[in-house]
């Protein structure tokens, strides 16, 4: 079998089985459904030829050239266009002007932060030195302040034990 004959044979083998369940239930299979709404409401019946020129006809209403295909995949080709167009419009192409811009714009905000930052220290000071001292000697003022201060895990386990059943 080819995968053509074999998907041939799953399509009539689910098309059979929807009508043998419909016949087993009682009810239309639903492309008989669809066919009796299409009458109801007056319209042409859906199918996927439709679909196609719906959005055909949908772009051309509303002016987009960038019609995709039925199957809803594009090219690489007209992928590429889509981004050049998209450069185009956004201006985010890399052109030298547009990156010397950019590099100025970025190096007068890095001035700007600098600023801020060096005000920011002035007005609260260094919250840590780099390597980590200060804030080390502080946790461990704190430590000895509240009476959390231990050495080992056995000291931490008893003091949690010490303290739950004070609790209980």
């Amino acid at each position: 079998h080819t995968l053509k004959s074999a998907m041939s044979a799953e399509s009539t083998n689910d098309q059979d089985k929807l009508a043998e369940r419909a016949k087993r239930f009682g009810t239309a299979p639903e492309s008989s459904k669809l066919d009796e709404r299409a009458k109801r409401f007056g319209s042409a019946a859906p199918s996927s030829e439709n679909e196609g020129n719906k959005l055909a006809e949908r772009a051309k209403r509303f002016g987009s050239q960038n019609v995709a295909h039925p199957s809803g995949k594009t090219t690489a080709q007209e992928y590429q266009e889509k981004m050049r167009l998209r450069r185009e419009r956004f201006g985010t192409g890399t052109t030298s002007t547009s990156t010397a811009v950019n590099t100025s714009e970025l190096q007068a905000a890095d001035e700007e932060e600098a600023q801020r930052m060096k005000k920011r220290r002035e007005r609260f000071g260094e919250a840590a030195s780099v390597d980590g001292r200060d804030f080390m000697e502080k946790k461990r003022a704190r430590q000895e302040r509240f009476g959390t201060a231990t050495t080992t895990e056995e000291e931490k386990k008893q003091n949690r034990a010490k303290r739950f059943e004070a609790k209980t």
